[in-house]
């Protein structure tokens, strides 16, 4: 990529922030912040298990990426919910679904239950969905391998349904912006990546 291609680049992310900024309170911390707690997937920590996890998600089976995504959720699920403001939060959003997805590849829908998060195979009808155009866009997003907002300037990360999601959001974003909370968060990130590892070596990753 030349120099001016970069510049233009630069552009659009600069004016994309001043318009979320402008019109839905949201910067690049928050939209960094609200990709990792949608994910639940910690910072991998060192360079053999970040080599494990992209051998992963280049090579999973479905039924392997769902697996994968249950774990993950039973794990993080019991430390969100330590904190009151989390609990206010997961009460509101309560019945509320999302759709993940690799097109193609694998498809799952989340639904917040109970204070729980459950992880169905596939997508449910009208529920707004997040999706990677590919394997390798999503190791690269989950893996921080590329900035999350050039991603989806991009469209290598995209979303249906964005009203939906944002009314949603705009009644909680001083609790997403709150940096506290998601270091609180972060100090877990060592137990997730155990289950991570024993995942990966369970199903021969």
């Amino acid at each position: 990529m030349d120099s001016k291609e970069e510049q233009k680049i630069q552009k659009r992310i600069a004016k994309a922030e001043r318009k979320a900024i402008k019109y839905a309170g949201v910067d690049q911390g928050l939209i960094h912040r609200f990709w990792e707690l949608v994910n639940m997937f910690p910072k991998i920590s060192t360079p053999e298990l970040e080599e494990r996890v992209e051998n992963f998600i280049m090579n999973a089976a479905p039924g392997q990426y769902f697996m994968m995504q249950q774990a993950i959720f039973e794990e993080a699920t019991p430390y969100l919910v330590e904190d009151e403001r989390v609990l206010c939060l997961m009460d509101a959003l309560a019945g509320k679904k999302i759709g993940l997805s690799i097109p193609g590849e694998y498809e799952s829908t989340v639904t917040l239950d109970q204070r729980c998060f459950q992880v169905r195979r596939g997508i449910v009808e009208d529920v707004p969905v997040i999706s990677c155009l590919t394997r390798r866009d999503y190791a690269d997003a989950l893996l921080l391998k590329a900035d999350p907002i050039k991603m989806i300037i991009g469209r290598r990360i995209r979303a249906s349904r964005k009203f939906k999601l944002l009314r949603w959001v705009l009644p909680h974003m001083e609790l997403l912006r709150d940096r506290s909370l998601f270091d609180k968060y972060l100090s877990y990130q060592s137990e997730i990546e155990q289950v991570i590892e024993e995942n990966l070596t369970r199903m021969g990753y």
